[in-house]
């Protein structure tokens, strides 16, 4: 495991445009709530009365103090792995969803591939993490990996709701757009983004990909919890340390709430 640092450290600045400290906390999330927001005004639009609520957006963390002063070092906690290195427990959870900020706030959308990402963006994130939770440095290459799920994920969504604001009137979507860029896109960066996404090349290959995702016929029920989550909660459950049956695991991921339930003996 890795022993904890006798000083905090504050987190080093980036080349490459990729921001870095604390006080420059700003991200795109503010900017989702906002476009969000002005769609879920009392608008009807082809005979359609939008929701009239609005959703939370990306996480910020908050509760970790990732958009607050750190004057103080924070608690560490510590995440465990079962024994196939997967991660389990509820700081696993917790770490997922910070380097899922992290990766939002801290690199860019005009990077296309993780791979071309500068390494020191990468070390900057990890750095950060590891101020926070204690990880064996023997999974850090597994967590740079979902670093770049994390970034691909960022960009789908994005592309989805630049690519929902297509039938609105040009105004209107000039200024939909704007309030959606990331604060840590150029202008120009950003406008490349969105003359990438709205090419017809990209919106066929979009086509092809949700048609091949529409040939899925057991999707899993259970969120972010994945497979590992599911069969520590079973074993904990069953107080028992023997795996739990891959068929025993299936059965609660594909069936629903109720039935899931069932099954494990809630």
């Amino acid at each position: 495991m890795v022993e904890e640092a006798e000083e905090y450290e504050e987190e080093p600045e980036l080349e490459n445009g990729v921001a870095a400290e604390d006080k420059e906390m700003e991200n795109d999330t503010e900017n989702d709530i906002t476009a969000n927001g002005n769609e879920t005004r009392d608008e009807v639009v082809e005979g359609k009365e939008k929701r009239k609520y609005v959703p939370c957006g990306p996480t910020q963390m908050a509760s970790l103090g990732l958009t607050e002063d750190k004057s103080q070092k924070p608690d560490k906690a510590t995440v465990s792995f079962n024994n196939k290195d997967q991660p389990i427990g509820d700081p696993s959870v917790q770490l997922a969803s910070v380097l899922g900020f992290l990766v939002r706030r801290n690199i860019p959308l005009t990077f296309k591939d993780w791979r071309t990402v500068p390494k020191e963006a990468k070390a900057n994130v990890w750095k950060i993490i590891m101020m926070r939770f204690i990880v064996d440095d023997f999974y850090k290459d597994y967590y740079y990996g979902k670093m770049g799920c994390y970034l691909k994920e960022s960009g789908s969504r994005k592309t989805g709701k630049i690519l929902a604001l297509d039938e609105l009137e040009e105004l209107e979507r000039e200024k939909r757009l704007k309030a959606l860029k990331p604060q840590n896109m150029s202008d120009n960066e950003w406008e490349e983004f969105v003359k990438n996404v709205c090419s017809e090349e990209f919106k066929a290959k979009r086509l092809q990909m949700q048609e091949i995702r529409q040939q899925h016929s057991t999707p899993h029920t259970i969120s972010r919890k994945g497979y590992a989550r599911l069969e520590a909660e079973m074993q904990n459950k069953q107080n028992t340390a023997e795996e739990i049956d891959r068929v025993e695991l299936w059965k609660v991921v594909t069936n629903r709430r109720r039935e899931r339930n069932h099954i494990m003996g809630c």
